[in-house]
């Protein structure tokens, strides 16, 4: 609840009890992380010039993009870094980190041997150790992924041939992954139902909708502005270009909202009824990404108001032309 509320810095203590929860990252629930040989870093100020960080990849990859965007500021207190990065981000955090931040080192897994560094962090305790609430949040960019600017001008090429530029360019998921099947079923808008945003005539429609299940396929049917390439799309590095030439992302809260969002690229978030912490209650903006606005259920379950808030939207943002 305070996290929702946006007390952040009190929050933040209490959030390291999410491992009862969640379990650590041997599938042991009520306990910490696998005990490792070094500490875990809570904002202390290392007496080693050249002291490193081990950061833990914990939760799902929609968290690895929002916290990702910390790795800056820990640089600020560690010669070096390293991160355990998940292999469908590994090609993006290369492109958006890989030549800024040098310092940064993506490994394939946690370290079995401990001597080259000094502590570790899991990745949602790294605000906690930052000391970060709303009022200085900005302090870590909002803008910190990036497209290979080669994969972005083809597809931006493959876009130019289904779409005039006039027309808008509209990236739509409507659906979240199968990791949590309750959560899933919650954010998630059946394709039925997101046929109705798909009829609005006036854009071209780009699906980013990773289909791992019958239920989450739209019907059949010939849609002249719907365009699906996702099965050419293998990791996060692919969407990123993907999304770089489209003009607005539509998504619901699910890890491609926060990759477009990272980008800098307008997002427009339809919201579960009480939705993720991360969203704060009752905000139509977010305080995590500039270019996002969100569209919040007004009851459990029902995507009906949203759906036409976001339809009225789409209308005075892109105004029929004569």
């Amino acid at each position: 609840m305070m996290l929702a509320a946006g007390r952040y810095e009190e929050a933040w203590p209490h959030f390291e009890y999410r491992w009862a929860a969640l379990g650590n990252n041997r599938g042991e629930r009520g306990a910490r992380p696998a005990e490792w040989p070094v500490p875990q870093w809570l904002g202390e100020t290392s007496p080693k010039r050249d002291a490193r960080l081990f950061i833990v990849y914990e939760q799902g990859l929609g968290d690895a993009l929002q916290f990702s965007r910390f790795f800056p500021l820990a640089l600020d207190h560690f010669a070096t870094i390293g991160f355990n990065c998940p292999k469908p981000l590994r090609r993006l955090f290369e492109d958006s980190f890989g030549e800024r931040y040098p310092q940064l080192r993506l490994l394939d897994d946690v370290p079995s041997d401990w001597s080259e560094w000094d502590c570790y962090s899991p990745m949602l305790s790294l605000p906690m150790a930052l000391e970060i609430g709303l009022q200085n949040l900005d302090s870590a960019p909002s803008r910190y992924l990036r497209a290979d600017p080669q994969r972005a001008a083809y597809w931006r090429a493959r876009l130019a041939a289904v779409a005039p530029q006039r027309v808008p360019r509209i990236g739509i998921v409507w659906a979240g992954g199968r990791i949590n099947a309750h959560m899933d079923r919650m954010r998630s808008i059946a394709p039925a139902q997101i046929e109705r945003l798909l009829a609005w005539p006036l854009a071209q429609w780009i699906s980013l909708q990773k289909a791992d299940d019958a239920s989450k396929e739209l019907a059949a049917a010939q849609r002249p502005n719907l365009t699906d390439w996702m099965t050419e799309i293998t990791d996060f590095a692919d969407t990123a270009a993907l999304v770089e030439p489209l003009d607005l992302v539509i998504a619901v809260d699910t890890s491609v909202a926060h990759l477009a969002a990272a980008m800098g690229k307008r997002v427009w978030l339809l919201n579960r009824y009480a939705g993720c912490w991360r969203w704060l209650r009752e905000r139509t903006d977010s305080p995590w990404y500039p270019g996002m606005r969100i569209f919040n259920q007004s009851e459990r379950g029902n995507w009906v108001d949203a759906l036409s808030n976001l339809i009225a939207a789409l209308e005075a943002e892109f105004p029929a032309r004569a």
